[in-house]
């Protein structure tokens, strides 16, 4: 029985934990002076590199323009690596989405194409409270400039944008706590049946 009420406890608990986890799992992406139509794609659990530097060119002042990842609510969900557009983002110049993939984001990769007015300008990143820290890097490919942007957070384990979804481990102990509280309730039946049947054995003894 001690067994059976501690997966109890434990449906319960994953529960509150799957809840508060859809409850974080919403983020926004700021994008400020960037043109527009402009295509970004969004690549979770990259290795970050070495020599990351959140101004671009690294040690100028940062400027326009700017991208930050930040919590944020009322968001559609997204199953890990997607694209969006800077034409979505709203008048603060914030887009809207939900970590629906079934995994933590524990780091980040949005790249871009440069368009030819952007090669020269100075770019800046906010890890935002996700992730604290961001940083550049440049690639140029025969000619074609594609900046990528890396959002980590070196000072939380585990760290990052949890899963609205859960995980197939989650999922496991979950219908092992929910399994749990079935066979609790039956054993009561049970219980609760076999005493009422001995009451009126019981009483029919007594009576003849």
């Amino acid at each position: 029985m001690n067994i059976t009420r501690w997966m109890t406890v434990a449906a319960l608990g994953m529960l509150s934990c799957t809840w508060a986890q859809a409850d974080s799992a919403h983020f926004l992406i700021n994008l400020e002076g960037w043109d527009s139509p402009q295509e970004f794609t969004f690549i979770p659990n990259q290795p970050i590199p070495d020599d990351l530097s959140p101004c671009l060119p690294a040690g100028d002042i940062c400027g326009d323009a700017s991208i930050r990842i930040n919590s944020g609510g009322g968001s559609p969900p997204i199953p890990g690596e997607f694209t969006f557009n800077s034409d979505q983002v709203d008048a603060n110049g914030d887009i809207f989405f939900q970590n629906d993939s079934g995994v933590l984001f524990s780091t980040v990769e949005i790249t871009v194409t440069l368009n030819a007015d952007e090669v020269n300008d100075p770019f800046s990143c906010f890890g935002g409270n996700i992730f604290q820290q961001c940083g550049f890097l440049l690639n140029n490919n025969q000619g074609i400039e594609t900046l990528d942007t890396f959002f980590y957070n070196p000072f939380t384990q585990g760290g990052g944008i949890p899963s609205a979804t859960p995980e197939p481990s989650q999922w496991i102990i979950l219908m092992l706590a929910f399994l749990a509280i079935i066979v609790v309730r039956s054993r009561k039946a049970i219980a609760n049946s076999f005493f009422a049947q001995t009451q009126r054995s019981v009483c029919s003894t007594r009576d003849s």
